[in-house]
């Protein structure tokens, strides 16, 4: 099992939304993901497809930490 750091942007959600995004970090480490900076852009599903709400997570050059951001109410209406 990899060892991970997650910096959460705004509000740090409640700890089951912390451990199911942890989770899926960990299966995309177990799946060949080298490690953050590797990653462009995930969404973690909290609950039904393109109603609830959203985890992203992203790396970022340079830093080995994963960030995320919890989205309450995400914008499934795509570009304009």
């Amino acid at each position: 099992m990899a060892q991970f750091d997650v910096e959460w942007h705004g509000d740090r959600p409640a700890a089951d939304v912390v451990r199911q995004t942890e989770g899926e970090i960990q299966e995309l480490l177990d799946d060949g993901l080298k490690g953050a900076e590797s990653l462009m852009m995930h969404t973690v599903i909290l609950d039904k497809p393109l109603e609830g709400p959203v985890v992203l997570v992203w790396g970022v050059e340079g830093d080995t930490r994963f960030h995320a951001e919890y989205v309450e109410n995400p914008d499934w209406s795509g570009p304009s």
